[in-house]
């Protein structure tokens, strides 16, 4: 085999031409329009004219040049017009030809929604209890939506959120949460075509560490007569309790049309902590007229005062109190625990069936 060393010089070969877009990939509202801007350039001498034309362009896009051929160094603007392509990305080619030489350039599209319509949080599911101290936050994704802000936060104000960040992913892992703690998360969409942004707000419940003592009261049933209204009262005695960082109280009350019952704990030292007030009052005259009720009220739980409020007839297995239980957590407990259930109405009746109070 012989080989010919032509030169030394390092040297390139080049297209008699080139073109340029001022824009490779950018983002565009469904039913919207954008131009692109062409600059061409020739090389040694040349003359012939450019035909541009496109490849894989979606078909709902409508699209046509504002000169086409073209000499260079002239521009012409490639105009796409009525793109109405389902949300998504899409990519095409820009193709120009002359003098039986093509160049291509590929473009990226993304076509963005102008509502907001298929975001939705999935995982923990909203209301979830006992979630570790690790988990997976998960999500519906948008078509045409490329990038999410995560916002996780002890408070559903969002005031001093845990976690904000952007992710271009419909999960992420969040670790070393607190134990024993209400969360709230949401997400929003990074979106140039849509004010309405923002997920639902979803809640969640880290689990408990250690072991809760729990007190039953033995002064039970509690009768509730239907032809009385009033205040009825059962007691409980704590004499010992380990150290603990809140408080609960379980009650289970049978009782017709709820709309009736105030639900009020007094501690061993007179503070009165109003547990639940009339479910369905203002919001009716009456309030609710469903029966029965076994609930939890803890100032951890996901679920507010105005979540029972309008939860008429179909309850979560535990709520926060009016009052909260922080209020007396300074207090001494160990004493006489009074539970008063006020019945303000003479016709319905029933019992306090139990109730404890669980310090953990």
């Amino acid at each position: 085999n012989v080989f010919f060393d032509i030169s030394n010089t390092n040297f390139t070969i080049e297209t008699s031409f080139t073109f340029a877009l001022d824009q490779e990939e950018f983002v565009v509202c469904q039913g919207d329009q954008t131009t692109i801007e062409i600059s061409t350039a020739g090389f040694n001498g040349f003359a012939d004219e450019i035909e541009f034309s496109l490849e894989n362009l979606p078909s709902e896009v409508e699209f046509n040049f504002s000169a086409n051929p073209v000499n260079t160094p002239e521009s012409t603007n490639l105009n796409l017009t009525n793109i109405n392509a389902e949300p998504g990305s899409y990519n095409f080619n820009v193709l120009g030809t002359a003098a039986g030489i093509s160049i291509s350039k590929n473009v990226i599209l993304l076509v963005q929604p102008s509502t907001i319509e298929n975001l939705a949080l999935k995982s923990p599911t909203n209301g979830s209890e006992g979630v570790g101290n690790s988990t997976v936050l998960s999500w519906s994704g948008e078509p045409g939506i490329t990038i999410y802000e995560l916002t996780l936060s002890k408070s559903p104000d969002f005031v001093n959120p845990v976690l904000m960040f952007e992710i271009q992913d419909t999960s992420a892992n969040v670790s070393d949460l607190d134990p024993n703690t209400v969360y709230y998360w949401k997400v929003k969409v990074n979106s140039i075509c849509s004010s309405d942004t923002d997920s639902e707000l979803f809640a969640f419940q880290t689990e408990r560490e250690g072991v809760c003592d729990q007190r039953e009261s033995d002064d039970i049933p509690l009768d509730i007569p239907g032809n009385l209204t009033g205040d009825f009262t059962s007691t409980l005695m704590i004499e010992d309790v380990t150290s603990f960082d809140y408080m609960t109280c379980f009650i289970d009350l049978e009782h017709t049309y709820l709309g009736d019952i105030i639900y009020t704990l007094i501690s061993p030292q007179g503070t009165e902590l109003i547990l639940m007030d009339q479910i369905g009052v203002p919001g009716s005259e009456f309030g609710c007229s469903s029966d029965d009720i076994a609930v939890t009220f803890s100032d951890l739980s996901i679920n507010s005062s105005d979540v029972l409020e309008d939860a008429c007839g179909s309850y979560e297995s535990s709520y926060q109190p009016v009052d909260p239980f922080s209020t007396i957590m300074n207090e001494d407990v160990i004493g006489e625990w009074m539970l008063v259930v006020t019945d303000v109405f003479a016709q319905d009746g029933g019992e306090v069936v139990s109730w404890n109070l669980e310090f953990c």
